[in-house]
């Protein structure tokens, strides 16, 4: 670097949000001054000294070249990076910028960019592919992925902290578990990955809803999965997590009768609902046939559903022969009183906190928030990999 250059005073003014920044160059550092002129050293020990000063001190120059940059975000404050080379990028519209970096946040932010991702390097030669667009992932999301390494699994939730997700993330630690939303949006995310030829494992794990096992079953050809409950809280309410829970949050002394009080009540629920719970399965059904979405969750019986399809001129006879089918299934399930099948498909959710007086749970214990802890213990452990062998045992990095 010329030192006679780096000594001339050059300064750039720009705009991060509310605060003005001007920027400084002096002996080998840059000198960013705010409003009120309070100067503040922010990168005098950069590597090779100060690659950031002789870029951005060049860029008013009018020729074109090609600037590589590694790193860009080091010695620089997340905040600010990006805002800093869009800057940057604006002061040289004639000039090529490539950048090596591990930050996903800032090749996503990257507009109108080709990205390059390194596949694999061996010592002596790098091999490298770019990654491609894809209408069904977002470009943040697959940047997010690519730069993990790791298996990915995609599940229903809606964040990072719904059930669904914090489960997974206990059950595989191995896998990048990523949030999806619903069935649809996981099954779509799962297709849409295997498509891009991109070298990670991909699998998905959707709940069963008002979905058929036959149905369900098809779905592993793509590499979804699933676990025979319908809700993904059902599962928190099986068995052995069930026992475990009362055994050591229960203040009631007769254990026994709570785990039966839990279960006989959803059992009572089934029973109860049993006009909805047809209704809701016909409509699903029909989904094909009329845009059911957003109508479901409030029907009650078949006379919502036929008042809701009529008003989409569609005939009632496709309503009646396929609840007779549900009808039966729903006697059988009842007269048979499994606990596991109710389970299977029986909507649970909401049930933790509606029916948080039958666990006989101490005071500061809430159920939907300490079974995760308690999952996340050996003795949890035992039971998530259990779960994982006998119904999630194709899902391997």
């Amino acid at each position: 670097m010329d030192d006679l250059i780096m000594r001339k005073l050059i300064s750039c003014e720009f705009n991060f949000d509310t605060v003005c920044v001007e920027l400084k160059f002096s002996d080998g550092s840059i000198i960013a001054i705010d409003t009120i002129a309070v100067e503040n050293e922010v990168a005098r020990n950069m590597y090779e000294r100060s690659e950031l000063d002789y870029l951005i001190y060049n860029a008013p120059l009018e020729y074109a070249a090609l600037i590589l940059d590694g790193e860009p975000e080091t010695y620089l404050k997340t905040a600010i990076v990006s805002k800093l080379w869009n800057f940057v990028e604006r002061e040289r519209p004639n000039s090529v910028f490539v950048y090596l970096t591990h930050d996903s946040d800032f090749v996503a932010s990257r507009v109108n960019s080709k990205i390059y991702w390194i596949e694999k390097y061996d010592g002596s030669k790098w091999e490298w592919r770019q990654l491609q667009e894809n209408k069904d992932l977002p470009q943040a999301l697959m940047i997010e992925l690519v730069g993990s390494r790791l298996p990915i699994l995609f599940c229903e939730s809606e964040n990072e902290y719904k059930y669904d997700s914090k489960l997974f993330k206990l059950m595989f630690p191995e896998f990048k578990v990523v949030s999806s939303g619903g069935c649809d949006q996981v099954i779509i995310s799962t297709k849409a990955y295997k498509s891009t030829g991109l070298p990670h494992k991909v699998y998905g794990i959707v709940d069963c809803d008002y979905k058929m096992d036959e149905y369900l079953k098809s779905l592993a050809q793509n590499s979804i999965y699933y676990v025979p409950y319908f809700e993904i809280e059902n599962l928190l309410l099986t068995d052995d997590i069930l026992q475990l829970m009362i055994e050591k949050y229960s203040v009631e002394e007769d254990k026994g009768s709570v785990i039966e009080g839990v279960k006989k009540k959803i059992t009572e629920l089934f029973v109860s609902q049993k006009d909805e719970w047809i209704a809701k399965h016909v409509a699903f059904d029909l989904r094909d046939k009329f845009d059911y979405r957003g109508k479901i969750k409030s029907l009650k019986n078949l006379d919502e559903l036929k008042n809701l399809y009529a008003a989409e001129r569609k005939s009632e006879e496709d309503i009646d022969s396929i609840a007779t089918k549900y009808e039966k299934i729903h006697e059988e399930l009842k007269q048979e009183n499994e606990y596991h099948s109710i389970l299977r498909h029986l909507d649970c959710k909401g049930f933790l906190a509606q029916y948080r007086h039958l666990f006989k749970l101490g005071a500061d214990v809430q159920y939907e928030q300490q079974v995760f802890s308690l999952l996340n213990s050996p003795e949890g452990d035992t039971i998530l990999q259990k779960i994982r062998t006998q119904y999630l045992s194709a899902i391997v990095p």
